[in-house]
């Protein structure tokens, strides 16, 4: 519910993680671009592995977000 979260986001100082159900790298591109994580969780199983998961934490970094 990203709606819900940049609701969130106005309304708290608490950092907020999201991410662990999400299953492509698009999908993680959107949640980067929307600004509303200050930690993504990845789920290595779901977004296809090793490799998926190194360019997501790569894009990770470059947004200067937080990764678990």
């Amino acid at each position: 519910d990203r709606e819900g979260y940049r609701q969130l986001k106005t309304q708290t100082s608490l950092k907020l993680g999201y991410g662990e159900r999400e299953w492509t790298e698009a999908n993680y591109d959107r949640v980067l671009e929307d600004g509303l994580s200050d930690v993504l969780g990845l789920d290595h199983g779901r977004v296809g592995g090793v490799t998926a998961s190194w360019r997501i934490a790569q894009r990770v970094r470059d947004h200067g977000v937080k990764f678990n």
